[in-house]
């Protein structure tokens, strides 16, 4: 007997489609993610290394302080079939983007995670390393963009720990683009390339890497060389995509 698996109707969803009218002036946001599959909610400011709200411009799409903790409230029990959030340019912060962490793990369908210019901080994209890479993690997320986010030193070395270990995620793609992680966070990241054969883009541009600027090179190489040979598709993009300093 034939079993076909059930047909996921997915949508794409915007803040104009996900946000509801609160039931009074005091009552929380109310959230529609019903079949949501992808949530988008990314705002690109005038200037794109800072959040809408701290840059003073907030685009039609920009999520207001409040709503992103009840959006992460309604990410526990809600849009159970997520596969791609994109946050970019909104103020999520350190304690917030550890909370929304703990709640995307219970998303197993999530592949695409976006929290570029989110103002994390080394605090915050630490902690969501750890929760979010390490512990119970949705298995099918593959690439994460933390760029722009005041990373240092101590979030390199909690990611490269998820990336160094034997049940870690698989990820394929992770931009770690405009923040400060320096020398010390470089080795941290140089030695789990070493041991991790799933990553095939991890960009690191415009870091504080410059004093020590022939170890990015090296990893630059090693992901390029890696990447033409994961796939001949990537020889005709160009290896310049994979491990751009």
């Amino acid at each position: 007997m034939l079993t076909l698996a059930p047909l996921i109707l997915g949508r794409d969803c915007f803040r104009a489609d996900a946000v509801g009218p609160p039931a009074t002036e005091t009552a929380a946001t109310t959230w529609s993610l019903a079949d949501c599959t992808t949530l988008d909610f990314s705002c690109a400011s005038g200037n794109s290394s800072a959040p809408a709200a701290e840059s003073g411009k907030l685009c039609e799409n920009a999520l207001q302080a409040d709503e992103v903790a009840s959006l992460t409230e309604a990410l526990k029990s809600e849009a159970p079939n997520l596969i791609s959030l994109e946050l970019r340019g909104n103020w999520v912060g350190p304690l917030k983007g550890a909370a929304l962490a703990t709640a995307l793990q219970a998303h197993p369908s999530l592949e695409f995670l976006g929290l570029a210019s989110t103002a994390l901080g080394d605090v915050g994209g630490t902690a969501l390393a750890r929760r979010l890479l390490l512990q119970e993690a949705p298995p099918a997320l593959r690439r994460v963009d933390l760029s722009h986010n005041h990373l240092g030193d101590d979030c390199a070395r909690a990611l490269a720990e998820s990336l160094k270990a034997e049940d870690g995620l698989p990820l394929t793609s992770l931009d770690l683009g405009w923040n400060g992680i320096g020398p010390r966070g470089g080795r941290y990241l140089g030695d789990a390339l070493k041991v991790n054969d799933a990553l095939l883009e991890l960009r690191l541009r415009w870091n504080g890497l410059q004093a020590r600027a022939y170890h990015v090179r090296a990893m630059s190489m090693f992901m390029c060389m890696r990447c033409c040979t994961a796939a001949a598709a990537a020889q005709e993009a160009g290896c310049n995509r994979c491990g751009r300093p």
